[in-house]
């Protein structure tokens, strides 16, 4: 029996979810399956993508008019064009910038061409379900010493993480850094009220992941992770409120939310995360540090203020795209750093100079103002998954470091399957 071919929308389809797969397993690939392919597997998901936008022209489905795919490719060749002008051009450093910048950016609006809601609530249960495996993961690895094959660095390196508190070290899940935990649990957070919104997952389901995602906030001891998961849940508040849900179930999940919150840190094997947890919070927000608002909601501000006030410092064609990332240091010094700042901001403006770099600001708000128009218009059609998946984007779209590749494919996948959500046909 011969087998009907799979059609160019089949195949878009399946290459998206090999993109959702490696961007949640391509640490794991680094760290403990093939770690001395950890470098070329940096950019795993780089083919994946090149591959997408081959079918999409032949299929006719690649955006011919868009603005901010126009606006990216100008940025991306003056990019390439200033930094033949810059004291560290080296060419692979420059196109890997490029890389970082631009390429994946058609790929937002590629992503609501092949996928429709029904399709992203499918990846979103995928989510739900892939929280149990991880937070077992991460708490393997809370426990477990950092000699453990478990806490094993990229590369199969077996070396001390990122210091927390009490002795104990940040995990990192399948994830090749601590940041990708931040960047999955909100987006796990998202597909759990809207399995409540559109009762798809099974309510047991949903206070299991629920649950998990309490646990793997308090031992990943990630501040990030935890205003992350946060700023999702008011959201979602706000969504079950406009979405008809009786009062009497929002008020219930509360309910269960804070007995769960007060319970949490008398488990005993929950215990001393609670402990550690709550110490890195007394470490960066005590009051020898200026509390909450000076440590870290002043720090937010600061990395979108300071760059600004500070921009005359920058070189007036910069440092070169892609000078400022990890890959770009190893590449000019031989060691992984961050050679122009953490901050996102700061980055692009000392990579692309003055007038690039405020330009590649403007259209990293641009397209966060973009996407929270669409969340909020679908908001009146009474279909809250677009604003839930703006809540976990946004803080990543508008100056989220896009250097490290699981930041960056986050980034873009969330934007994209906002923009797909709206499709309910």
């Amino acid at each position: 029996m011969r087998h009907k071919p799979l059609s160019n929308q089949k195949i878009l389809k399946n290459l998206l979810w090999v993109f959702l797969f490696l961007l949640i397993f391509e640490g794991a690939l680094r760290k403990w399956v093939l770690p001395s392919l950890a470098t070329p597997l940096l950019i795993v998901r780089d083919p994946i993508t090149l591959l997408i936008y081959v079918i999409a022209l032949q299929s006719r489905c690649f955006p011919s008019r868009n603005n901010f795919i126009a606006g990216a490719t100008i940025l991306a060749i003056l990019s390439f064009l200033f930094s033949l002008f810059s004291d560290q051009s080296n060419l692979w450093v420059t196109l890997y910038g490029i890389r970082i910048n631009y390429l994946y950016i058609p790929l937002i609006f590629i992503i609501p061409k092949i996928l429709n809601k029904e399709d992203v609530e499918q990846m979103g249960k995928f989510l739900v379900y892939c929280s149990f495996g991880m937070t077992v993961i991460v708490a393997l690895q809370f426990i477990s010493p950092q000699t453990a094959w478990i806490n094993k660095k990229v590369g199969g390196i077996l070396a001390p993480g990122i210091t927390g508190a009490e002795g104990r070290f940040r995990p990192e899940g399948t994830f090749s850094f601590i940041t990708g935990i931040a960047a999955f649990y909100p987006l796990v957070t998202v597909f759990l009220f809207n399995g409540l919104i559109n009762k798809k997952i099974p309510t047991l389901i949903i206070a299991g992941s629920g649950a998990a995602t309490l646990i793997a906030i308090t031992f990943s001891m990630s501040r990030l992770n935890a205003i992350s998961c946060g700023l999702v849940a008011l959201t979602g508040v706000f969504a079950l409120t406009r979405s008809g849900i009786r009062l009497t179930l929002i008020t219930r999940i509360i309910g269960i939310a804070m007995l769960l919150a007060v319970l949490i840190p008398f488990t005993p094997f929950l215990e001393e995360g609670v402990s550690a947890f709550s110490r890195r919070w007394e470490i960066s927000t005590g009051e020898g540090v200026g509390g909450f608002k000076e440590n870290i909601a002043k720090r937010y501000t600061d990395e979108i203020i300071n760059p600004i006030l500070n921009i005359s410092q920058a070189p007036f064609l910069g440092e070169g795209i892609g000078a400022g990332s990890n890959v770009g240091a190893q590449i000019l010094t031989g060691k992984r750093d961050f050679l122009l700042g953490e901050g996102e901001w700061l980055k692009i403006i000392m990579e692309l100079g003055i007038p690039l770099g405020l330009a590649y600001i403007a259209f990293r708000i641009g397209l966060t103002w973009h996407l929270f128009k669409i969340a909020l218009r679908s908001v009146k059609q009474k279909n809250m998954l677009p604003l839930l998946l703006f809540s976990a984007t946004a803080p990543l779209m508008l100056n989220g470091q896009w250097g490290p590749p699981t930041i960056l494919g986050f980034s873009i996948l969330d934007a994209g399957l906002l923009l797909a959500a709206t499709r309910t046909e």
